[in-house]
């Protein structure tokens, strides 16, 4: 069984690398690709998140509230990501289209 420290941990650093990388939704078809990578950090760091509190929960007495905070802050970075990420997604989808017709 793997710690839950480390699972938080990992479930706070993807959520926020997810949350840094979709703003460059504005460069032409690269801007698609980050955005998926985005998308995936943001799914990851739900799916961590969600396992780190679930063990933490199962045991309390071994394991330190900030665990739980950590995982708790990494599953909503994941959902906010997964929320903006898509947003950024459609938009490089326009931005690409749009300096597709403009060359």
């Amino acid at each position: 069984m793997q710690h839950p420290k480390y699972r938080a941990l990992a479930a706070l650093i993807v959520g926020t690398l997810s949350l840094c990388i979709c703003w460059f939704f504005w460069v032409p078809v690269f801007g698609i690709f980050i955005c998926l990578l985005a998308i995936i950090l943001a799914l990851t760091a739900i799916i961590l998140g969600k396992k780190s509190k679930k063990l933490f929960i199962q045991n309390q007495e071994n394991s330190k509230k900030i665990y739980f905070q950590n995982a708790n802050a990494g599953f909503y970075s994941g959902i906010t990501g997964l929320i903006i990420s898509v947003i950024c997604f459609v938009l490089a989808f326009l931005f690409t289209f749009y300096f597709k017709i403009l060359v």
